[in-house]
């Protein structure tokens, strides 16, 4: 939902399913990591995911800081 508040256009809500277990939020991950991180210049390595899905606090910290920075990138690529 962060990635298309500022880019709409590379997320596709249809490709993601309710994310009630751990390999649904997993299976989502991946989608991300496949068809939206790239398009920003970023890639969440399996064991952030990981972390992330198990409620990490320390790595979705980082994790949105990483994130934040690759938007910062991409809207100035952008205009």
């Amino acid at each position: 939902e962060i990635v298309a508040y500022f880019f709409p256009d590379y997320v596709d809500f249809d490709l993601y399913q309710p994310a009630r277990n751990m390999s649904q939020r997993t299976k989502n991950w991946r989608v991300l990591n496949a068809e939206v991180f790239p398009k920003i210049g970023l890639h969440a390595p399996g064991t952030v995911v990981h972390d992330i899905t198990n409620s990490d606090p320390r790595a979705i910290e980082l994790f949105l800081l990483h994130l934040r920075e690759k938007i910062e990138e991409q809207l100035i690529r952008t205009g």
